[in-house]
């Protein structure tokens, strides 16, 4: 059939089927459309070649662009996920420019960019899905998707703050194009102290703070009352303690 037959046909199939992403869609499609009497197969074809790069895919002014968006750039060589912009006002006639500080999402080098404002920039929407910790083997993560059972391998060096993932715990993982780009942790995580020392009885007034060791591994800074047996709520990003989730002495 036509290729041009076959791009109708998904869009015409898209719309029927669309609600929030391609994992969606694509067992709608292969339903089959009541607009079309293509195979399966033929959908597949169609939807991989069309409706999802339309959706992984958006043009955008620069100005409209915002932090945690990914750009792609040399022609979908690179990603870049934006951490940081800013506007700077043109003089006279200029326009003014977009300033973003971005970061490889595979290498995690920042990449400095500058557009003028009224730049078409190529915004990736990444396909997330959310994954379990397993275990880990070596420089290896093993995460497993909780509906499908699939497991993903993931190299430990994709995950900055690998040291505060414990076994169980969940995880999102990003793909563009069925290729894993990122690994990222909630925002925050509940760990329980492993290793702290006793909290001086001679104390101030002014708040102490001490280091101690989470069940992972992982050191942070917390509050002196800290001790071993406590639940504590670390900021992933940061790594900063927010609060005592529990305490051991509690019941």
């Amino acid at each position: 059939m036509h290729r041009r037959r076959l791009q109708q046909a998904a869009v015409i199939a898209w719309k029927q089927c669309w609600s929030v992403g391609p994992e969606h869609a694509v067992p709608c499609l292969s339903q089959g459309s009541t607009a079309t009497n293509l195979a399966a197969d033929e959908y597949y074809y169609a939807f991989n070649n069309t409706i999802w790069r339309r959706w992984a895919h958006q043009k955008k002014q620069a100005n409209d662009i915002r932090t945690g968006q990914v750009i792609s750039l040399q022609g979908g060589k690179q990603l870049v996920r934006v951490t940081k912009y800013a506007y700077t006002q043109g003089q006279g006639r200029q326009l003014g420019s977009v300033l973003i500080e971005a970061k490889d999402v595979s290498t995690h080098v920042n990449v400095p960019l500058r557009f003028k404002t009224k730049d078409m920039v190529d915004v990736v929407r990444m396909e997330e899905k959310k994954y379990q910790y397993l275990y880990r083997e070596e420089d290896t993560l093993h995460f497993m998707h909780p509906e499908s059972f699939e497991q993903v391998t993931v190299d430990v060096n994709m995950l900055d703050t690998v040291d505060l993932l414990k076994e169980g715990d969940d995880a999102l993982l990003e793909f563009y194009e069925n290729t894993l780009i990122s690994v990222s942790l909630p925002q925050t995580v509940s760990l329980m102290v492993s290793e702290a020392a006793p909290q001086m009885k001679n104390a101030t007034a002014a708040p102490q703070y001490k280091k101690v060791r989470l069940e992972t591994g992982a050191e942070i800074t917390a509050p002196a009352y800290i001790k071993v047996g406590d639940v504590c709520i670390v900021d992933t990003s940061t790594r900063e303690f927010v609060k005592r989730a529990s305490s051991s002495s509690s019941s």
